[in-house]
C-alpha cells in the first residue's frame, strides 16, 4: 500500500526516563496501526546517569526548590518540561521551562543539593505537572522526576492574559477599531462559515496511485458505488486499483479494480 508522506499520522512523546515513544498510523484506508516504537537516544549510554531527590513535589512561582542530585558528572542543567499532548503532528502543550541553578554543596546525606529558581510568571511555565530533568557535562540527563507547579490560592488567575477584543467593536470614546493585544498589527475579524468540497476532506489513498486523491469522504446526495463511480467518471477518474481495504465498496465484483465494468451496478455503499 502506498502511504502518502503528508497523510501519515506520526507521534513522538518523550518519556521520563529520556527515551521517546513513536507511534502513529495512516488511517486514510480506515485501518489503525497498534505499533509502538521505542528509540533510545545516544546521550542515554554516555555514562552513569544522575539521579535526582526531592524535598517537594509541588513547587510554587518565585520561589526557589532544593533537589539533592547523586551519580554522573557535574551537574550544568536543570529543566522543566511539560508532558506531551501532540496531535496531527502539533503539541499546543509543549514547554521547556529553563531552571537557573544554585550550588549549595554537599547535601547531609549524601550527593550535591542544588537549588532550582522557578520563574514567577505563570504564562512561562502554566500551572500543571511538568518532568523534571537534570544533566551533566557529558549531556546525560536523569531520569525525570514529576513536579506540579502551582501557586498561591487564586494563583492561576494571575496569568497575564486578557481577552482579545473583536476588531470590528470599536474601543470605548474612539472611532477606531480596537486591535487584540499580541496581534501585530493584523486585524482579527470574524468570518462565516463556508462550505467546501469534498476535495479538502482529505485523500483515502487505498485507492489508485501516490498521486492521486480520492476524496475520503463524497459529498452527502452522492449514494452507494455505481453513483460514487458515476461522480469519480465525471471527474476524470478511470477504473483504479485498490491497495487496502475498499471502504467505499467500489470494488463490488472483488477483482481489485475499482470502478471497473463489473462494478457500475454495485451494491448501495
Amino acid at each position: 500500500m502506498a502511504i502518502h508522506p503528508l497523510y501519515a499520522l506520526l507521534r513522538g512523546e518523550l518519556l521520563p526516563d529520556g527515551r521517546v515513544l513513536s507511534y502513529g498510523d495512516n488511517p486514510g484506508d480506515g485501518s489503525y496501526s497498534t505499533t509502538l516504537s521505542l528509540y533510545s537516544p545516544p546521550y542515554l549510554s554516555k555514562g552513569p546517569r544522575p539521579r535526582i531527590a526531592l524535598s517537594a513535589s509541588e513547587w510554587t512561582y518565585g520561589t526557589e526548590n532544593r533537589i539533592t542530585v547523586s551519580g554522573g558528572e557535574r551537574i550544568t542543567k536543570a529543566a522543566l518540561i511539560r508532558p506531551e499532548a501532540v496531535t496531527h503532528s502539533s503539541d499546543p502543550n509543549q514547554r521547556y521551562v529553563d531552571l537557573p541553578m544554585t550550588v549549595h554543596g554537599e547535601a547531609p546525606g549524601g550527593g550535591t543539593e542544588i537549588g532550582l529558581n522557578l520563574t514567577d510568571n505563570p504564562n512561562l511555565a502554566p500551572p500543571g505537572w511538568y518532568m523534571l530533568f537534570v544533566a551533566d557535562a557529558n549531556g546525560v540527563p536523569s531520569v525525570a522526576r514529576w513536579v506540579r507547579v502551582e501557586g498561591e490560592e487564586g494563583a492561576a488567575r494571575t496569568l497575564r492574559t486578557e481577552p482579545a477584543a473583536d476588531a470590528t467593536s470599536p474601543a470605548a470614546g474612539t472611532g477606531d477599531a480596537r486591535k487584540p493585544r499580541g496581534s501585530l498589527g493584523m486585524e482579527h475579524r470574524h468570518r462565516p462559515a463556508e462550505d467546501v468540497g469534498a476535495w479538502v476532506d482529505g485523500c483515502d489513498r487505498s485507492y489508485g496511485d501516490p498521486s492521486q486523491c480520492l476524496p475520503g469522504v463524497f459529498p452527502r446526495e452522492v449514494k452507494g458505488s455505481a453513483a460514487k463511480c458515476r461522480w469519480l467518471d465525471d471527474r476524470g477518474w478511470k477504473p483504479f486499483a485498490v491497495h487496502g481495504r475498499d471502504r467505499h465498496r467500489l470494488d463490488t465484483d472483488g477483482d481489485g479494480t475499482a470502478c471497473g465494468r463489473g462494478d457500475r451496478g454495485g451494491a448501495i455503499g
